[in-house]
């Protein structure tokens, strides 16, 4: 179920009304479906747009009512966004499944700040430290993007993550980064 519509691909935030997502629960659960995957670009972001406090709390709150609905997935969520309220119903919700899909571009702030990303990587480091923390079971999938020149390899060394797994791709030229303005650099990692 996609809930919102990206910003670089669609214009503007535009996030699903609550009443949809819930038509749309309902019917897929009905033809048999027991699993929901709630994607976005950035799942916290949802509901920012709407009126009568529309959020990802509330509509996971109403989801997990479906009967016969048996796990609900969560795709896309930045570390910085996830709010406690999320986090404990993630934690005590059976339905809800324990595993986050956490895009982070990188953890090194001189790097973050020339992405023009709005978090740190001390922020970063203690929410992933929150999470594991707070929901033991709880897996997670770090996808990380790297672009970093060879000369900045130090850079990459100290910029891991205690983790388990992390996943990660080599950036090409795109679009994006030519509106950002940014020179695609590719470092081939061993």
């Amino acid at each position: 179920m996609f809930l919102l519509h990206t910003p670089q691909d669609q214009g503007s935030l535009r996030s699903r009304t609550i009443k949809s997502l819930l038509q749309e629960a309902e019917k897929l659960v009905g033809q048999g479906v027991v699993e929901l995957n709630l994607i976005a670009q950035n799942l916290p972001d949802y509901g920012r747009d709407l009126q009568g406090g529309a959020n990802l709390v509330n509509l996971l709150g109403e989801l997990i009512q479906i009967e016969k609905l048996k796990w609900i997935r969560l795709l896309y969520l930045y570390p910085e966004e996830l709010s406690d309220e999320l986090l404990s119903l993630i934690a005590s919700e059976t339905k809800v499944c324990k595993y986050l899909d956490i895009p982070i571009q990188h953890i090194n702030n001189s790097i973050l700040r020339s992405m023009r990303r709005k978090t740190q990587g001390e922020l970063i480091r203690e929410r992933i430290k929150e999470i594991r923390n707070r929901i033991p079971p709880c897996g997670s999938a770090r996808r990380s993007w790297w672009a970093i020149p060879v000369r900045q390899k130090i850079i990459f060394k100290n910029s891991s993550l205690s983790s388990r797994k992390v996943g990660s791709i080599i950036l090409g030229s795109s679009p994006s980064l030519e509106r950002k303005k940014l020179t695609p650099m590719l470092y081939s990692i061993k």
